[in-house]
């Protein structure tokens, strides 16, 4: 039986089948009909009015009517699906934005934040796709922002929006590819109705999905990782998510979280590499910032290689095996080998980037250190991890006119960022400028008491000849170490800089103990030039085995 005596046969036939294959679709909110409305409306042109019965209706009936009644009245329709032909133009950059969470119950937020982590991570194993890093993606949770403005400040041509509802063992994605443009057009749309357990076969294939509508070739590689050959074990996915949702808080407590979900995960999972990825990246955030390296750098090397022996491909357990690689082990070599396997693996992996840079600028390779760290920020422009990365490198550089200028982007753009003023208040000092060397370190502190905050206010201080100030900062540092990790790298660079040498390289020898990261740059960092001809610097910087 035909559906409407004018409407073309080959348009007709491609609707009844889609009618036929999505028959029992049902809107599960407001929302997704709107949305569906809005677009319906704008290419086709006609008056839907709110009395049209559409509520209860499946959105391949709707679209189908619509085609229908827009044949009938003579609109002209390029193809038969309204938004899911293919780009004129090619998509070269993406966003995923936070998939909103249909449950509306906010003990599920950490699945609809895992779910678009995911996705992220699938879609940026795309080697012609620049995709943004979760985490600035998240910024735009809840926004009111337009897509285009997401676009602008994000740098990217398209976005990926959705939704996504879990009800029991099942779970239904609805996922958006839309141009960042000014007339926002969609590229293509779909909706997943899945068990549990297909989640990740599901992510891979909506992956596949874009990289065709977006006209990126995948390679054979690509297509593998992008193809899941077993189902997940749900309470063990379950149990990931958690630990992500944890890990990018970054507190002590919720990394410890986080370190807890991971190890249910690997639990209930022994072939979760995810799982030991999550534990390596866990551990390694921990080092440092909380905890001597000594204490948790081991289980995150521990955890980086298991990941590896079941599926050596996964970008996250080679960046985590080269961090730990370059800062705990001291060992260049492998270091470099891994972090650029990992992006290579994943080429929008903004943490391996911005490891690499760190591994690159010890080494005296300073060029390529500054691309791997703006690439870092490109790829993450809203992390406070990357964006004050490039004002270092340029201070292991001796760059410093370019530091400045670089670290006083970074804090136009985050002023309540810490480390970028840290590292403008040093770059400061290092162009004589002492009194604003001296404002900045102060005001870093009043944003962040970490250790090494403190530490650089010290060794301000200490350049601008105020040694009783430097000594007050030092000896509250040495108060602080009997409640936190405290690096004795940067307290003993104070030292140096107060000509305090003996005292320095106590402090030094406490930093080999403890395996310190920032003994990465002992043979590049401009602050220990005063020591350089000291044989014991020499026997320090022989021992860490980066030059």
């Amino acid at each position: 039986m035909r559906l409407n005596p004018d409407l073309p046969s080959q348009l007709e036939d491609i609707i009844s089948k889609a009618l036929e294959k999505d028959r029992d679709v049902r809107y599960q909110s407001a929302a997704e009909l709107r949305a569906d409305l809005k677009r319906l409306k704008r290419d086709t042109g006609l008056v839907i009015t709110k009395r049209t019965p559409f509520a209860r209706w499946s959105r391949t009936q709707i679209i189908a009517t619509v085609l229908v009644l827009a044949v009938a009245v003579g609109v002209s329709i390029v193809g038969a699906k309204l938004y899911l032909g293919r780009p004129a133009k090619r998509i070269a950059s993406i966003a995923v934005l936070p998939l909103e969470n249909l449950s509306r119950n906010p003990d599920q937020e950490y699945f609809a934040d895992g779910i678009t982590e995911e996705l992220t991570t699938d879609l940026a194993n795309i080697g012609g796709l620049r995709v943004i890093s979760r985490t600035s993606a998240m910024q735009y949770k809840g926004t009111k922002k337009s897509l285009p403005e997401i676009g602008r400040e994000l740098n990217v041509d398209s976005v990926l929006e959705g939704s996504v509802l879990r009800a029991g063992d099942r779970v239904r994605i609805t996922a958006q590819l839309i141009r960042a443009s000014k007339d926002e057009e969609h590229l293509w749309a779909e909706t997943y109705d899945r068990d549990l357990k297909d989640v990740l076969p599901l992510q891979g294939e909506v992956a596949r999905t874009i990289a065709s509508q977006i006209r990126v070739t995948l390679s054979a590689e690509e297509q593998s990782r992008l193809t899941p050959t077993a189902a997940v074990n749900s309470k063990a996915h379950e149990d990931y998510l958690k630990g992500l949702y944890y890990l990018h808080r970054k507190t002590e407590g919720d990394l410890r979280t986080a370190i807890e979900y991971f190890q249910r995960t690997t639990e209930q999972d022994p072939n979760y590499a995810g799982g030991f990825a999550g534990l390596a990246s866990a551990y390694a955030n921990l080092s440092s910032n909380y905890r001597a390296p000594r204490e948790v750098m081991p289980q995150a090397k521990a955890a980086a290689l298991r990941a590896l022996e079941l599926d050596n491909n996964l970008a996250e357990a080679h960046a985590w095996l080269g961090f730990v690689s370059i800062n705990f082990d001291w060992d260049v070599v492998t270091a470099g080998k891994e972090l650029k396997r990992a992006t290579e693996l994943n080429p929008s992996y903004a943490d391996a980037h911005a490891i690499y840079a760190w591994c690159l600028s010890g080494m005296g390779r300073h060029e390529q250190a500054l691309a791997e760290a703006k690439r870092a920020m490109e790829l993450d422009p809203f992390s406070r991890f990357t964006y004050g990365d490039p004002g270092f490198v340029l201070l292991m550089a001796r760059r410093y006119d370019r530091a400045v200028l670089e670290s006083q982007t970074a804090v136009e753009r985050q002023p309540d960022f810490g480390y970028a003023r840290a590292v403008l208040a040093l770059s400061y000092a290092e162009n004589a400028r002492y009194s604003e060397a001296v404002s900045e370190a102060e005001s870093a502190t009043r944003y962040d008491d970490s250790p090494f905050i403190l530490a650089v206010l010290a060794q301000v201080h200490a350049l601008s000849g105020n040694k009783a100030q430097a000594m007050r900062v030092l000896q509250d540092l040495q108060q602080l170490t009997r409640k936190r990790y405290v690096c004795s790298y940067e307290v003993a660079t104070a030292y140096v800089l107060l000509k305090e040498k003996d005292q320095a390289f106590r402090w030094f020898d406490k930093a080999v103990e403890d395996r310190s990261d920032c003994m990465v740059v002992i043979a590049v960092d401009p602050r220990l030039d005063s020591i350089g001809p000291d044989r014991r610097f020499q026997d320090l910087v022989r021992h860490v085995g980066l030059q």
